[in-house]
């Protein structure tokens, strides 16, 4: 049970402006690489995690570079809950008008903070080779295109573990998640009007670590609480958009989207990690019981002021393979023992009101 019926959230910081940088200690949402629908590197997730953030920019190069506090769910044998941290840090350079390349990696790992992991400049790689691989290194490489008039291209790659020589669609242990889209605005002339389409592949195993199930286990999975640091739809699992938006006016604006989401039974959860597999074992995308959801939606909004709106929206909701909470939740035999059940359709007509204030 829930200690309150809903969520509060608290971003606070603060940021110190120092001749050559910024330096930023507080909680707050960080969003890194591209991505309308989800990001596949690190997204703004809710809830945020306290962090110290180092933002540079010299010429067309920026860096920034973070050390954070995650939680997990992991306790020792005491019954304590293990500490969980992340160290990240990015670069983009702009070699060119209209053009944005970016690459980053990202750090996780449990208990104590070394020197190493402070380091802003360390590669992470190189660090994970002297701790003998108790964190969880990723790295995520994106682009982002602004060249054709009213035009916005963009993609990532995001790499949990690599194996050279292997093929990536089949082999469990190469770990990988990819993220593509575009923005077209006043398409063919037509004035005021925008469309987009945006698509994620999440492949199975991706985001968890084997750290969770070492002998002694500790959290070093990519993922805060019990949502993944990446993108929202989890492993083994993919997303499809379509968006158009009409602007009445400057402050009316109508909205048409669909949007399919499929996840996959076998290797799709953040919780779960068979070692066998992953080292010598193939995989296959939505392998298993795959639910699928379709979703179309209808909207109106209309801004008050500044960012503060009100809406009302209507969506139809069909899902296939519908599954329970339960069916979801950890269960390292399932890839043994898939326990999905297919067959159960459902479907939801949905009349949403919303009222969003910022000050």
């Amino acid at each position: 049970p829930y200690r309150y019926p809903y969520r509060s959230i608290s971003d606070s910081y603060i940021i110190f402006r120092l001749p050559w940088f910024d330096l930023q200690f507080g909680k707050d949402a960080i969003l890194w690489g591209p991505g309308y629908h989800g990001v596949v590197g690190l997204s703004a997730i809710d809830p945020s995690f306290s962090a110290v953030k180092l933002p540079i920019k010299i010429w067309k190069i920026k860096f920034t570079s973070i050390v954070g506090s995650l939680r997990d769910n992991i306790r020792d044998d005491k019954g304590f809950i293990i500490k969980k941290y992340i160290s990240a840090h990015r670069f983009e350079v702009n070699p060119y008008p209209g053009i944005c390349i970016g690459w980053q990696e990202a750090y996780v790992f449990a208990r104590d903070i070394s020197l190493d992991t402070l380091n802003p400049i360390m590669p992470y790689q190189i660090a994970e080779d002297y701790f003998g691989d108790i964190g969880n290194n990723t790295v995520e490489g994106d682009i982002d295109i602004c060249l054709i008039p009213n035009t916005r291209i963009y993609t990532s790659l995001f790499l949990d573990d690599y194996h050279p020589n292997s093929d990536p669609f089949k082999r469990a242990g190469f770990r990988w998640a990819i993220l593509g889209g575009f923005l077209i605005v006043d398409p063919l002339g037509f004035e005021n009007f925008d469309i987009r389409a945006e698509y994620a592949r999440i492949e199975p195993w991706v985001y968890p670590h084997k750290g969770i199930v070492m002998k002694h286990p500790i959290p070093t999975s990519y993922k805060h609480f019990d949502t993944s640091l990446g993108h929202w739809i989890g492993p083994n699992a993919d997303d499809l958009l379509f968006e158009a938006n009409y602007y009445l006016t400057k402050d009316i604006q109508m909205t048409a989207s669909y949007n399919r989401i499929r996840e996959g039974e076998l290797g799709g959860s953040l919780y779960e990690y068979d070692y066998d597999i992953l080292e010598y074992g193939e995989k296959e995308f939505l392998g298993g019981v795959v639910e699928g959801k379709h979703k179309f939606n209808i909207g109106l909004k209309y801004r008050i002021f500044q960012d503060s709106t009100i809406g009302m929206d209507y969506s139809y909701m069909k899902i296939n393979n519908k599954q329970t909470e339960e069916a979801k939740l950890p269960n390292m035999a399932r890839y043994k023992t898939p326990i999905w059940v297919a067959g159960n359709e459902f479907s939801q007509n949905i009349i949403k009101a919303s009222l969003r204030l910022r000050y």
